[in-house]
Parts: C-alpha cells; structure tokens; sequence
C-alpha cells in the first residue's frame, strides 16, 4: 500500500471515519463517524433551540422566557470537535504504520532475494 493521503482527505472533507473505513478499518470508523455525528446533531439541535428562542422573544410579544443558554452549546461542540481532529490524527498515525510495515517487508524481501543462502 502506497502512502497516500486519500483517507486523510475523505476524513477531512467527506466524514470523520471515511478514511478508516477505506483503511478497512470498520471498527475505528464506525467510532469516530458515530461520535461525531452524534455530537454534531446534539449541537445543531442545541444551536437551532437557541435561535428560535431568540426569534420568539423578538418577535412574539407575549412569549416570556429566560435568556437562552449559549453555553449549552459549548459541550456538544466540543465533543463533535474532539471526535473530528481525534479522527484526523488516527487515520494519519495508521496509514503512516501501515506504510512502514509495507517499508520493512520490502526490505526483507529484497535482503533475501540478494542472499538466497540466509534463511
């Protein structure tokens, strides 16, 4: 396997664990792409709650609420976030160690075809 950085792009760009399920790596993909997602929605959701409060406060002169809670949106971001960059940091570490593995078996192959009599 060639060092490329194909995964890398489709965990950036695409969805956190594409690149470790192109890594045939179903476990850690499924991880990260839960985790994030899950953490995502969880913002979006508290994001979304917090600029409809703000439209009815503005806009409905009956409605009565308490300031909404920006800080609540903190936490989930958070965790989308750290599931995000934990995720570009795996797929980069394995295909570098996928790469070295491929390296020293290359190696090996070509020490022994030069001295067939070591065994």
């Amino acid at each position: 396997m060639k060092h490329s950085r194909i995964p890398m792009l489709l965990s950036a760009f695409a969805c956190p664990g594409a690149g470790q399920f192109m890594q045939k790596r179903w476990l850690a993909g499924t991880v990260y792409g839960a985790g994030f997602i899950i953490g995502f929605c969880w913002f979006m959701v508290r994001a979304l709650k917090i600029i409809i409060d703000f439209y009815r406060i503005a806009f409905d002169s009956d409605f009565i609420a308490e300031t909404p809670n920006i800080l609540g949106m903190f936490p989930p971001l958070a965790i989308a976030l750290l599931f995000y960059f934990a995720n570009l940091f795996d797929v980069h570490f394995a295909q570098l160690h996928a790469s070295r593995i491929e390296n020293e078996e290359k190696m090996v192959i070509e020490t022994s075809s030069k001295n067939p009599n070591c065994n």
